[in-house]
C-alpha cells in the first residue's frame, strides 16, 4: 500500500500535526518577531520622511526665496537655521509662516556675516 506522501511504510509522526506545528510556530514566531522589528523600523523611518517633506512643501526654497530675495549659500544658510519643526508648521496658517518667514529674515538680516569679497582689479 502507497500512502499520500509516496512512501510505502507508515509512521505515525510523518504527518503529525504536532510535530509541524510546533516546529512551525517557532519558526514563525521568530520570523514575525524579526519582521514586526522590521516593519517598525520602516515605519518610523516613512514617518520621519513624510514629516521632513510636509515642511519642506509648506517651508520650501521657492516661498523663502521669494519673500526674502535671498540666494545661494545665504538662502541654504537661512533655510537651515529658521526650519521649523512638524509641530509647528502643522499649527501655522500659511499666512502666519509668511510672517514667521519675514520676521525670521529681519533676524537673520542682523546676525548674518555678509562674505564681503575683496575688490577686483
Amino acid at each position: 500500500m502507497e500512502f499520500p506522501n509516496g512512501s510505502t511504510q507508515y509512521s505515525p509522526f510523518q504527518n503529525s500535526t504536532s510535530s509541524l506545528v510546533s516546529v512551525n510556530l517557532l519558526s514563525v514566531f521568530a520570523l514575525l518577531s524579526k519582521n514586526k522589528a522590521l516593519t517598525s523600523k520602516i515605519q518610523k523611518q516613512l514617518l520621519k520622511d513624510e514629516e521632513y517633506n510636509y515642511v519642506n512643501n509648506r517651508f520650501s526654497k521657492e516661498k523663502v526665496q521669494s519673500l526674502t530675495a535671498l540666494k545661494g549659500d545665504s538662502l541654504q544658510n537661512f533655510m537651515n537655521e529658521y526650519r521649523p519643526s512638524i509641530q509647528v508648521v502643522k499649527q501655522m496658517t500659511d499666512y502666519q509662516l509668511i510672517l514667521y518667514i519675514k520676521k525670521s529674515h529681519e533676524t537673520f538680516n542682523k546676525s548674518y556675516k555678509h562674505e564681503i569679497l575683496p575688490p577686483l582689479n
